[in-house]
């Protein structure tokens, strides 16, 4: 999850230079739409490995989740443009993975601390 995070929020922090030409664009595009999907997978598996038996309720509340995400990303980018310049969006949504990345960081070491204090 940590590396697709990493990768997704690089490829929105160079997409505002990398997109100034046609093949640029298409280039950074593809390597962000492949670093923004392949974080759902490590998520959901990582979901499941925590609570196997309510593994359909974490996965729900994940999907719940995402979807809010996006449309409160949605009326964020919304906003910046608005404020300011659609080149910016890029710099807003990398740090809004930045951001995801912390809750990451914060989940792994709860469950590091849970499973030291089961043993």
């Amino acid at each position: 999850m940590l590396v697709s995070l990493l990768f997704h929020a690089v490829a929105l922090t160079v997409i505002s230079f990398a997109a100034t030409t046609f093949v640029g664009a298409l280039i950074i595009s593809a390597f962000w739409v492949g670093s923004a999907t392949m974080t759902m997978p490590a998520q959901q598996y990582y979901l499941i490995s925590l609570s196997p038996e309510s593994s359909g309720l974490s996965l729900g509340m994940n999907n719940s989740i995402f979807q809010l995400g996006m449309a409160v990303g949605a009326g964020v980018g919304g906003w910046v443009v608005n404020q300011t310049s659609v080149m910016n969006l890029g710099w807003v949504g990398a740090m809004s993975i930045l951001l995801g990345m912390i809750a990451v960081f914060y989940s792994f070491s709860i469950n590091k601390q849970m499973k030291m204090e089961v043993r």
